[in-house]
């Protein structure tokens, strides 16, 4: 049915664990919901363990919504939404784990302004970002320039 999405997961004895989603309304394969939940719960990492990250270099702006931690030539970045709270004026900013933990913002790489929600993923060995370009005015607020 179009719009439904399902997840398949592949677990330690090779076998697929289908997870339906919200909308999906296929039957899934040979397993009931309790052992779906356990296979899920059971996961590497658990779903409940994070870590809290410090970003420095970007003054009293917010950095959010950043991507998944990507690699390249060793070092490994992130990419985030960062603006003041005010505005909508965003732009994406690739950040580098410096030595103390900090994330700070790759002086080599580039910036997108107007590019929120960055994502990225790689294709045929080549890095690929995206987002949502927010180019619009709202009646009594800034916009992007």
């Amino acid at each position: 049915m179009e719009g439904d999405v399902g997840v398949i997961l592949r677990h330690k004895k090779n076998k697929e664990v289908r997870i339906a989603t919200k909308g999906d309304h296929r039957p899934a394969r040979r397993n009931s919901d309790k052992k779906l939940l356990a296979v899920f719960r059971k996961r590497d990492p658990a779903p409940d363990q994070g870590e809290l990250l410090h970003f420095g270099g970007v003054g009293d702006r917010d950095v959010y919504n950043i991507t998944a931690p990507f690699s390249i030539d060793g070092r490994t970045f992130i990419a985030g939404r960062v603006e003041t709270r005010d505005t909508e004026s965003a732009e994406t900013v690739f950040f580098a784990r410096q030595a103390n933990g900090i994330w700070r913002p790759h002086l080599s790489a580039p910036t997108f302004a107007k590019l929120q929600d960055p994502c990225i993923t790689s294709i045929s060995g080549e890095l690929v970002i995206g987002g949502t370009e927010f180019p619009i005015e709202l009646p009594g607020r800034d916009a992007p320039d």
